[in-house]
């Protein structure tokens, strides 16, 4: 009698202890936030040299240049605008052109001083890079020389009004 005890004792101790096993589960709250993200960054300085006549008496040859720009907007309708840090000497013009990046509008060449220009107008949501961007450098006769002279290309993404 006693083999049919313990079989029947281990039984009902082996149906009393918790199925360890089990899946165990929990929960997280995970908060998140896009910020508005306005970004332009000039891919390299520019160098130009006015040395060339387009003719005897047909005035000096514009100079030129180009590189690009990288142009990140997530922060709705914006627009491009450009300005030196000081104005331009007497007698001399220096121009840029932005490319639009897709969607956008460029303006054109515009010619620079030290207050903002439009360049490029409608940019919405955008990330792109290698953006034109081309520069004429003019001087007249009258042009005073000049030796090195520097100026800084400041380009700034505003809302659009």
């Amino acid at each position: 009698m006693r083999r049919l005890i313990v079989p029947f004792l281990m039984a009902g101790v082996v149906a009393l202890v918790p199925n360890s096993a089990s899946a165990q589960s929990d929960t997280s709250t995970v908060t998140y936030t896009i910020s508005p993200v306005t970004l332009v960054e000039i891919a390299a300085d520019v160098s130009m040299t006015i040395n060339a006549v387009n003719s005897v008496g047909g005035g000096l040859t514009n100079a030129t240049d180009s590189t690009t720009y990288a142009i990140t907007n997530n922060a709705g309708a914006k627009k491009l605008v450009g300005s030196l840090n000081t104005a331009m000497p007497s007698n001399t013009t220096l121009s840029v052109q932005a490319a639009a990046p897709s969607g956008a509008t460029s303006i054109g060449a515009v010619s620079l001083n030290d207050a903002n220009q439009d360049l490029v107008t409608g940019i919405g949501a955008v990330d792109e890079v290698g953006v034109d961007l081309s520069f004429t450098f003019g001087a007249s006769v009258n042009a005073a020389l000049v030796s090195g002279a520097t100026k800084t290309l400041t380009l700034t993404l505003v809302d659009e009004s």
